[in-house]
């Protein structure tokens, strides 16, 4: 068939192709049912597991389906009116949802309809259990498809069972946002700026505690303003004040995501003066490395000053 078939074949096909010509064999054709010695341990059924016939599906024998079943108010009126539901079935009295099949669409995938009761136990089994993994949300739905089962809102459930899971929250965490990467330097004098605060410090006599440290990304120029505290309103007043009215509006600013740069009214005030404000990820101060690396700079010289003053006195 490998040689003459006009199907395109695959490299995988010709590898095959390859390798068996070493060989004088001859292919016989044996049904699946019929082949038992090749599928002995596949087909062999487990001890706590038995299936229903009819549909190819595997049901654990850990609970009455039937029962079950029975206790579902909405799966009793989907049975009491079965003729005008195209998408169920019937079958040894169990309620099945059938589903097209992806590959084939003239075939159904039939799927047991788990009672309401039943859905947590199912999410735990097949996320929360010890050896589910805790997998994602992708994997456990493809799980409970695997297992046949089906219910209505079995997406919403499984999205919501995960996001609520306390074990994944603590160990996997959520995923962070993705931030572009670009060259934080500038073409043009104050066209981009970096700032950070540097504190908190002694308090001085006339009461501030903090340093704003802004500096022109294509220059290396560096401004430092005093301030009394780290609040929205301070760091729009004193970047106002001391920069913009001297040098103009910069087109972007990058800083991390501290509570002064990142707070709505610096966003509005942002907006109305057309100027962009871009934020270094989190935990990631190498992102605003020019004003990180600066601090340490100016560290030095305050210490440096400090140890001077203290001498001369």
């Amino acid at each position: 068939w490998i040689l003459n078939t006009k199907i395109d074949r695959q490299p995988r096909l010709w590898r095959w192709c390859m390798f068996l010509q070493a060989y004088d064999f001859d292919v016989i054709y044996v049904p699946g049912p019929q082949n038992q010695a090749a599928d002995a341990l596949s087909r062999h059924p487990l001890p706590d597991v038995h299936s229903l016939d009819g549909p190819s599906i595997k049901i654990s024998s850990h609970y009455n389906w039937i029962d079950e079943q029975a206790k579902d108010d909405k799966i009793m009126q989907i049975k009491n009116s079965i003729e005008t539901q195209p998408s169920f079935f019937i079958k040894s009295d169990l309620l099945y949802y059938a589903q097209p099949a992806v590959r084939n669409k003239s075939k159904n995938l039939l799927l047991l309809v788990v009672p309401s009761p039943l859905v947590q136990d199912i999410l735990k089994l097949y996320h929360g259990s010890t050896f589910s993994g805790h997998a994602g949300i992708k994997k456990t739905l493809a799980r409970i498809r695997q297992a046949k089962l089906w219910w209505s809102s079995v997406d919403a459930d499984v999205r919501s069972y995960i996001v609520n899971c306390q074990h994944c929250q603590q160990l996997k965490g959520t995923p962070t946002a993705k931030y572009s990467m670009e060259n934080t330097a500038a073409s043009l004098p104050f066209n981009k700026v970096a700032m950070d605060y540097w504190g908190p410090l002694p308090e001085t006599a006339a009461g501030y505690r903090y340093v704003l440290v802004v500096i022109d990304t294509c220059t290396r120029y560096v401004e430092l303003y005093p301030t009394k505290s780290t609040t929205a309103m301070e760091l729009a007043t004193t970047f106002y004040h001391g920069f913009i009215l001297r040098h103009g509006i910069p087109h972007e600013i990058l800083s991390d995501n501290g509570s002064p740069f990142n707070s709505l009214f610096l966003k509005q005030l942002a907006t109305f003066i057309d100027m962009q404000l871009k934020y270094s990820p989190p935990y990631h101060p190498q992102s605003n490395g020019l004003v990180e690396r600066f601090m340490s700079t100016l560290r030095k010289l305050v210490i440096t000053f400090l140890d001077d003053d203290a001498r001369s006195k």
